[in-house]
């Protein structure tokens, strides 16, 4: 299985022992992409905005939400 780019960010396996990885989208530890050990990092923290009614643009408060 190809893991990273292999011409600019390449994954260097070690062959001799088995690896775990979880595909983590720009937080990985080997390529920008993978994250080679026991655990992932955690997910990113919630984001946070102004939301307000739909329609109405009335109700506006900041809030945090999970994508």
């Amino acid at each position: 299985m190809q893991t990273g780019n292999l011409r600019v960010d390449p994954v260097r396996w070690d062959d001799s022992i088995c690896h775990t990885y979880w595909y983590v989208g720009g937080g990985g530890n080997v390529a920008r992409t993978i994250w080679e050990g026991d655990a992932p990092p955690p997910p990113p923290p919630p984001q946070t905005g102004l939301v307000c009614d739909p329609g109405t643009f009335t109700n506006c408060r900041i809030e945090t939400w999970h994508p």
